[in-house]
């Protein structure tokens, strides 16, 4: 657990940072990230040396494609807080509709990978590490969710048709 807060901790560093931080900066932040994350997987994970040399490939792919998926939520949550102060209901919807379907493509990912790992280690690890993932996962969203703030109507009356 207290990894887990350490992670949470550089979750908000990652992001409170990565407005105003340098591209450099910010990549030092997601490899620090990255590094705690699969710390934490290794450790909860309690895999022998033979399941170790099936599961890390697997993990690594699941790693390198989630880490697309977070650029396109970064940028996503990037757009919202540039258009924060002039949203309409067309802006909060079309934010609302790529929010969804980037958390759609994260379970798929997530499903993808677990399919992957029980064909290589099992349904008992695979299903572990989408526990562990699921928890780091619920983590990070919490993180992001208590940093934004609730959308408001913030375009002047009656330009929406409201």
């Amino acid at each position: 657990m207290k990894k887990i807060t350490v992670l949470l901790v550089a979750v908000a560093l990652m992001l409170s940072g990565a407005a105003q931080a340098q591209s450099q900066y910010e990549e030092l932040l997601r490899q620090d990230l990255r590094t705690m994350k699969t710390a934490i997987v290794t450790e909860a994970m309690m895999l022998t040396e033979e399941q170790g040399e099936a599961f890390w490939p697997i993990y690594r792919d699941y790693d390198n494609e989630l880490a697309k998926h977070w650029d396109s939520r970064l940028a996503l949550i990037q757009s919202y807080a540039e258009k924060f102060e002039s949203m309409d209901d067309a802006t909060a919807d079309q934010l609302m509709k790529e929010a969804m379907k980037l958390r759609s493509q994260r379970m798929d990912l997530r499903n993808k990978y677990y399919k992957k790992m029980k064909k290589e280690v099992g349904a008992i690890l695979a299903a572990r590490f989408s526990q562990i993932d699921g928890v780091i996962q619920n983590i990070v969203d919490l993180q992001i969710a208590s940093e934004l703030p609730l959308v408001i109507r913030t375009a002047p009356e009656g330009e929406d048709g409201r």
